[in-house]
């Protein structure tokens, strides 16, 4: 079966400043393609969505070249300001490249919990959406009441969350977040990437088991036509090896069907980032 990695990231801690990518002295490594691609061929992924991992143009930038030059990423998405006054021109110098999908912003770094609520983030949005490109929430699950909000107010617009909302899954805590989720889930516009588990899971006792029941409110919730899979490389890789994040999400979700599963692991990734 085809696997299309939806979310993974590189990065260069010779080319920038990723000292916000802390708590494992893992990250101080560098990631690059070359580190990837064998991985990628042990564990049967034919591609990838690269994911930004630094807040600026010039990471944009490198990841668009990264892509070009790597069949294997299908796509990249980047960071942008929705808020800057060049968001217009510096998305219009992305779009040259059809390896650009779309547009994430690293709001569990901001300090307001409905940042995206704000005027002048809105000229973003509604660029796009009439463009038809996608927005990747990097979000914990205060972030959400914003998030519904969001998605009524844009219908039209291709949104997903990563790491299905970052919930406390070591502590099993499962509310405010289940509630939240079942309000954005109305918006057929909004999918979920299960991603991120491990590294939310208890460092000195990682259990599939743990994710589960938070997995199992998700595919309640938004069916197996709006779910994706995705690694987290290399984040995760301070948790388990590569091959070893997929069993362990693929343990989550148990006894599905061969549909399903090929919607979870290819189809719904290549539809959503039109990959």
């Amino acid at each position: 079966m085809e696997i299309i990695d939806s979310h993974q990231h590189f990065w260069d801690h010779k080319l920038r400043d990723y000292s916000h990518i802390s708590g494992n002295s893992f990250y101080q490594n560098n990631f690059h393609p070359k580190d990837l691609r064998p991985l990628m061929s042990k564990t049967g992924v034919k591609g990838t969505i690269l994911v930004q991992a630094h807040p600026s143009k010039e990471e944009a930038d490198w990841l668009i070249s990264i892509a070009e030059d790597n069949p294997f990423v299908l796509g990249v998405v980047a960071w942008l300001n929705l808020a800057s006054k060049n968001f217009k021109k510096d998305l219009e110098s992305l779009e040259v490249s059809k390896k650009f999908k779309g547009v994430r912003s690293m709001l569990t770094l901001e300090d307001d919990d409905f940042w995206v609520l704000r005027e002048d983030v809105a000229n973003g949005f509604e660029l796009l959406e009439k463009k038809e490109l996608t927005y990747d929430f990097l979000v914990e699950p205060r972030h959400l009441p914003a998030i519904s909000k969001i998605a009524s107010a844009y219908p039209n617009a291709k949104f997903v969350i990563d790491h299905i909302a970052k919930p406390l899954i070591a502590a099993g805590q499962r509310e405010p977040w289940g509630t939240l989720m079942k309000s954005i889930a109305k918006n057929e516009n909004v999918y979920v990437k299960i991603s991120g588990l491990v590294s939310e899971d208890d460092p000195k006792n990682i259990q599939a088991a743990h994710s589960k029941p938070f997995v199992d409110e998700i595919i309640r919730l938004f069916g197996f036509s709006r779910v994706m899979y995705g690694s987290d490389w290399p984040v995760s890789a301070a948790v388990l090896p590569y091959e070893q994040v997929l069993k362990y999400t693929l343990e989550c979700l148990g006894q599905i069907s061969e549909d399903q599963m090929s919607a979870f692991l290819y189809g719904n990734a290549k539809e959503f980032y039109n990959a």
